[in-house]
């Protein structure tokens, strides 16, 4: 398949074949374990960058880059979803991933046209909310049907100038636009060791996949509600939980030399402004499992500690 492929960059392009032939044929369990080898395997064998490394679907495909993205964000440096449907996927992991929406102005089954858009309007909320983060952009080609959607064509296309206006019933207008996705995601590389993360645990990759981590967090497969807001300072030597409103379960935060000072002490700062300050090691044990896990040089590290989701109480 070389539908994205002619951008004219150096690039690896592979268009896995779904490994189920259901409706949700690009998310069922086992599936997420597979783009991890893909993307584990083009690392080492074939030199991929692991911080620029993309997702882009069509159609059904759409339907998996909504499903994909937001599970397993800390994987891909942009994601570009055309005429798909979202069925529901909670959008807050995206906050570091740019995230680009296409669709045709007549592909209106499922009401696709209509929900791309509210998919971008729910992403304005969200970047509002947090005050930044969620780069995005929505394309709705105008005049398009669901099957010839310019999204991987290098001239400019036609697209509607205001989608929401378009949404509400109004004058959209028109306007040109690159909208080849690759060439829309090529400028972004991923930041793997971001200093805040937004993480919404009921939107995680199955047991199959057998990673539990999330950027430089990790939890039981167990945990699968509540969100958190949690970040690093590296000149402060501090982790703070500005939000946490997962009901129970350990939280691990995984540190290494490029979030933390390991010649001092860590502090911890719960939500409610309580602090624990303690020493933490570089651990060979950590190391290892950790480079495991995802296979990523990015993410290794080499020591952690934990803490309770619901009291904020460390544990090492």
């Amino acid at each position: 398949d070389t539908r994205y492929a002619n951008t004219g960059k150096p690039a690896i392009f592979v268009a896995p074949r779904a490994i189920a032939n259901t409706p949700d044929l690009h998310s069922v369990p086992d599936a997420f374990a597979f783009y991890d080898r893909i993307i584990e395997d083009a690392c080492l064998f074939l030199g991929a960058n692991p911080n620029k490394v993309y997702i882009v679907g069509y159609s059904a495909g759409g339907d998996g880059v909504y499903q994909i993205a937001p599970r397993m964000p800390d994987r891909f440096a942009a994601a570009n979803m055309s005429a798909g449907h979202p069925n529901g996927i909670n959008f807050i992991n995206l906050y570091h991933l740019p995230f680009f929406l296409q669709v045709g102005e007549l592909d209106s089954a499922y009401d696709r046209n209509k929900i791309t858009v509210r998919s971008g309007q729910t992403l304005d909320s969200l970047q509002k909310s947090a005050g930044g983060g969620y780069i995005h952009e929505v394309f709705v080609h105008a005049g398009k049907e669901h099957g010839v959607v310019g999204d991987n064509s290098l001239p400019a296309q036609q697209v509607l100038a205001d989608p929401v206006a378009w949404l509400g019933g109004k004058e959209s207008g028109r306007r040109l636009a690159t909208t080849h996705a690759v060439a829309l995601m090529l400028p972004y590389v991923r930041d793997p060791l971001p200093e805040r993360l937004l993480w919404n645990l009921g939107v995680r990759t199955p047991q199959e996949r057998g990673v539990e981590s999330f950027y430089w967090l990790s939890a039981p497969f167990s945990v699968r509600q509540g969100t958190l807001d949690i970040t690093y300072d590296k000149s402060a030597n501090t982790v703070t939980v500005n939000k946490c409103s997962v009901a129970q379960g350990q939280i691990t935060v995984w540190l290494n030399e490029e979030m933390i000072d390991f010649t001092k002490e860590v502090t911890f700062v719960w939500k409610d402004g309580s602090k624990t300050t303690f020493a933490v090691a570089p651990d060979e044990e950590v190391m290892k499992a950790t480079a495991e896990e995802r296979g990523d040089l990015n993410f290794v590290f080499a020591a952690s500690f934990s803490f309770d989701a619901r009291t904020g109480a460390v544990s090492r």
